[in-house]
């Protein structure tokens, strides 16, 4: 269901808070080395999504319209353990600070080698309770060809609840973790009503209904270490809590004094945003930008969103978005396109964008959650394009046999293969691109499917 949810970012240094209404990095919405304050959105009252849902995202990729064909630009591999899990939210699918995942890894699409180079690498580690303990990132070093710790969180909770009391952001430099920023959020209820630390502060104020009506946060200046004003978002809301209008401001240092920026106004049908309209401040006055107009699917889904921009006098086509979805109802695929003003219809142009989402069925045994899916299989880099990565996460005392099936059943790759802990390197040489999956199977009779693609 399409909501103007309040996505809010509190970020603790030189990055200001956020809300998400516009595209955000594939990778993570955090700047690595940047302090930034994942795991936090007050909207959600803190609580980390868990086992909701017996599917979970196992990888993304992004991909760029380019010569008639769709380019990979990146993509992103997750693993889970202890029954954890990330699902994706439609209305902000690049986001993924709320997964639960082990680790992730990001790779960037090198089109000269036509082959996925790693990028970033990100691991977490949980606490009994399954709340997240630290958060680590590491880039890909080239000439050790190896993983470089980069930054990291750590975090502290109030006793006997979900809620973040601390985040303490550090870098490694020489050989250790320095440079300290620690922040620390005071709430209200549920309700974080700040965040300080000694580069980035954050006031938040709520309605009688918990609903966020203001968030104006400060960040440290370059060479003081003096906080000041940085931004400041104002919401309306509805009789039945939905936003009306969301309205950005920033400050001007010269004047001293909040200037407008961008404010997005929304109408509803039955409970779903209808239409939204966006405007920015020009000469003293708002002027309209343009009009997002949605449509869903009979489970309150959305199915496609038109952006038309204003002229003047009308309102002209510019981009169409569509999204589809998988047998287990979970978004799928969200495509780009872009108004063909000589054909007069939406048709893909070079420089239109489609992400693609892959999911795995797991079965947690408790509230304690399984160490492991009783028979789990990673692939990647997705899509593939010269080889495919096949990892399975359990070990295995007698032959499994892997087939790769087109998705109308014609096998393409059959072979058997033996190892306690199974990892296999398929190359894809030879078969074309498009959406395939691979069946394993074991001699015990179980069995795991997986789709995937290739990009070539």
């Amino acid at each position: 269901m399409k909501k103007a949810l309040l996505f809010i970012i509190a970020l603790c240094t030189t990055k200001a808070a956020y809300t998400a209404e516009g595209p955000q990095g594939l990778t993570t919405g955090v700047v690595i080395g940047g302090g930034g304050f994942p795991h936090f959105d007050p909207t959600f009252g803190n609580e980390k999504p868990g086992s909701v849902n017996n599917y979970r995202v196992v990888a993304k990729v992004a991909l760029k319209f380019s010569n008639g064909v769709f380019i990979p630009s990146d993509s992103v591999r997750y693993a889970y353990s202890g029954g954890r899990s990330g699902l994706i939210n439609i209305d902000r699918p690049n986001y993924d600070e709320l997964f639960l995942f082990d680790d992730a890894v990001t790779y960037y699409y090198n089109n000269s080698s036509a082959i996925y180079d790693n990028k970033l690498f990100r691991k977490q580690t949980f606490d009994a309770e399954n709340k997240i303990t630290s958060l680590r990132y590491a880039i890909w070093h080239l000439p050790t060809q190896a993983w470089k710790d980069s930054a990291r969180y750590l975090y502290k909770y109030m006793a006997g609840t979900k809620k973040i009391e601390e985040s303490l952001f550090q870098l490694w430099v020489g050989g250790t973790w320095s440079h300290n920023v620690p922040s620390t959020l005071s709430y209200v209820g549920n309700n974080v009503v700040s965040i300080s630390s000694n580069a980035y502060s954050a006031t938040y104020m709520y309605d009688a209904n918990n609903n966020i009506i203001s968030i104006t946060d400060q960040i440290s200046q370059h060479g003081t270490g003096n906080l000041y004003n940085n931004e400041r978002k104002t919401y309306t809301y509805n009789t039945d809590n939905e936003v009306d209008s969301y309205t950005l401001e920033q400050w001007d240092n010269i004047n001293s004094r909040w200037v407008f920026i961008r404010k997005f106004e929304y109408t509803y049908y039955q409970k779903n945003i209808d239409e939204s309209l966006e405007y920015y401040w020009d000469a003293g006055s708002w002027k309209l930008y343009g009009k997002h107009t949605y449509a869903y699917n009979s489970l309150n889904k959305k199915t496609s969103e038109i952006l038309q921009l204003w002229t003047g006098n009308a309102y002209i086509n510019h981009t169409f978005e569509t999204c589809t979805y998988n047998a287990a109802d979970l978004i799928e695929s969200i495509t780009i396109r872009s108004w063909n003003n000589a054909t007069a219809s939406w048709a893909l142009q070079s420089g239109n964008t489609q992400m693609r989402f892959y999911y795995e069925y797991f079965a947690p045994t408790s509230i304690a959650y399984a160490q492991h899916d009783a028979f789990g299989m990673q692939l990647y880099p997705v899509p593939a394009t010269n080889v495919l990565n096949i990892n399975l996460n359990q070990q295995q005392t007698s032959p499994v046999m892997f087939t790769i099936r087109s998705m109308s059943g014609a096998v393409i790759r059959q072979w058997q293969q033996s190892g306690s802990q199974l990892q296999a390197t398929v190359q894809l040489d030879g078969i074309a691109s498009g959406n395939y999956t691979v069946v394993a199977n074991t001699a015990s009779g179980q069995s795991m499917v997986r789709q995937f693609s290739i990009s070539k």
